[in-house]
């Protein structure tokens, strides 16, 4: 099976694990533009056609040697959970030790392989405020239809109860 294929089987089987009826919307959407030869491309998507999901969504850069994300996209729900805006910055610069937290991990491992990460987990990354556990789902994009160079994620958090509401 080659790496689209692969990609989308993942998808498939990772699919009945989602919490988040959004994770399933994000997911169908990619699927549906997922040509079956190669990876889909940033050229394939579309946030007009999935506009309720835009405030979970980051959009990365991929450089190598090393691998590193650069943010080219921030929805304005994860800017309100981090309290900042991180478009433009490598993430490796915005949080001290990135390189061992789940965030980067999993994106490696979606650069490297080319195939969907699908998280659900207490946040290793220092939020502004008390989430309880986030789910996440990060998917390949390439130019070439093989080489993953960017990554889509999306993130939603939910506040632990009891907590105060946000103040951005």
């Amino acid at each position: 099976m080659n790496r689209a294929a692969q990609s989308l089987a993942d998808l498939q089987a990772v699919s009945s694990t989602f919490n988040n009826p959004k994770i399933r919307q994000l997911a169908d959407y990619w699927m549906s533009i997922h040509p079956e030869d190669r990876l889909p491309s940033r050229a394939d998507f579309d946030p007009i056609d999935i506009p309720v999901l835009l405030p979970h969504l980051v959009l990365v850069d991929v450089t190598r040697n090393p691998i590193r994300f650069m943010v080219r996209v921030q929805g304005t729900d994860v800017t309100r959970a981090m309290r900042r805006e991180l478009k433009g910055i490598y993430l490796d610069e915005a949080f001290p030790d990135f390189e061992q937290c789940f965030p980067h991990i999993d994106r490696v491992r979606v650069v490297e392989t080319a195939r969907p990460v699908h998280r659900i987990g207490t946040p290793s990354i220092q939020f502004a405020l008390d989430y309880a556990p986030v789910e996440r789902l990060h998917l390949p994009l390439s130019s070439d239809g093989s080489a993953v160079n960017m990554v889509l994620s999306i993130f939603l958090y939910e506040q632990k109860p009891g907590a105060p509401d946000p103040l951005f």
